[in-house]
């Protein structure tokens, strides 16, 4: 795993993390701040998002037992001798937030990281856009890889919450 040092230097050289702040910088990761797009499953038709943007000071709030999709304000870039992970923190998930991406960051991916969002709380939590939902982390990779996720990915450039590419 690649230290804070790296990551600066990484943010420098390849824009790897835009925008960059520096005061969100942890040992080995980097805090993500929540967008501003959430997308909604509907309850009345399977595999349905409904879109739902906030202003920039905005609050969506998240029913108990409840999932939506959101996404960072960051755009990550991952270096071709890199994998990245997102996960969420540990102060989120101790107010009974599960945040998953599913996260894994394949080599090459480009984008905002779309955030799975799930409140197994009793209460509704309220999301202000800007919350430092996750962190994401970085891992060297021996190169060359047979397969780059410019060429495979089926979000790569994603920008705000990005439903699935199937239902199932």
């Amino acid at each position: 795993m690649i230290n804070d040092t790296d990551i600066q230097f990484l943010v420098k050289t390849e824009r790897m993390i835009v925008p960059y702040d520096e005061k969100l910088l942890n040992p080995h990761s980097y805090n993500c701040k929540l967008g501003s797009n959430f997308r909604v499953p509907d309850p009345k038709q399977k595999g349905i998002f409904l879109n739902v943007d906030l202003p920039e000071d905005g609050v969506y709030r998240l029913p108990p037992l409840s999932f939506v999709l959101a996404h960072t304000q960051e755009i990550i870039r991952v270096p071709k001798n890199m994998v990245g992970f997102f996960a969420g923190r540990s102060s989120i998930a101790r107010n009974g937030l599960i945040v998953e991406s599913a996260g894994l960051l394949d080599c090459e991916f480009e984008g905002q990281i779309t955030a799975e969002l799930f409140n197994e709380s009793p209460w509704e939590l309220e999301l202000p856009v800007g919350l430092q939902i996750g962190q994401v982390f970085f891992h060297e990779s021996r190169p060359p890889q047979i397969k780059s996720y410019l060429k495979i990915g089926s979000y790569n450039g994603q920008l705000g919450a990005r439903p699935p590419v199937f239902t199932l």
